[in-house]
């Protein structure tokens, strides 16, 4: 099967996200909000920390045989921004989930690569699913050889760009056949 690196278009957490920072461990947000600008391009996006889907995505991946996403927590506040307000002052967010995951990379459909930076690797059937369910902006390479030299020439690649280097769309990728 194959398997993808995935970025993920982003969100801001709001001004009450807490970080806990400990020696030698990962920082993690806790009492999370996400503030919003404009609608998710995707039900699947991140934060700076997180992931986080739509309503109908969980539903969706609650009852699929997806493997890797081990549970859901119900975002408590979805902060719409002065942004949203002046283009969707009529429009209420909806509600959104953080989806955890712990899935091993390379065998499950979705999982977390560990290096510098956390990466979200999805299977290509993780992606099917994914552009079959309002997920059609997701940017991703195919993981063609070894994962780890793919992973740290993509981190090379942000380092040289100052961060600005952005994979292709999922669509665009010619080996991506739907």
């Amino acid at each position: 099967m194959d398997y993808f690196l995935l970025s993920l278009n982003a969100v801001n957490e709001d001004n009450e996200t807490a970080y806990i920072r400990i020696p030698g461990q990962p920082t993690k947000a806790v009492n999370i909000g996400i503030e919003l600008d404009h609608w998710p391009f995707d039900d699947l996006f991140e934060t700076s920390m997180d992931l986080f889907c739509s309503e109908r995505l969980k539903a969706q991946l609650k009852i699929s045989k997806l493997t890797g996403i081990n549970r859901f927590q119900l975002v408590e506040r979805v902060v719409p921004n002065a942004n949203w307000n002046a283009n969707y002052a009529e429009s209420t967010p909806g509600k959104y989930w953080q989806v955890f995951i712990e899935g091993q990379p390379m065998i499950d459909d979705f999982a977390y690569y560990k290096a510098q930076i956390r990466h979200l690797i999805v299977s290509e059937k993780g992606i099917r699913f994914l552009l079959n369910n309002h997920c059609t902006y997701i940017m991703g390479q195919k993981i063609i050889g070894n994962e780890k030299i793919v992973i740290e020439k993509y981190e090379q690649l942000l380092k040289e760009s100052n961060y600005n280097y952005m994979l292709p769309k999922i669509l665009d990728i010619d080996s991506m056949i739907l």
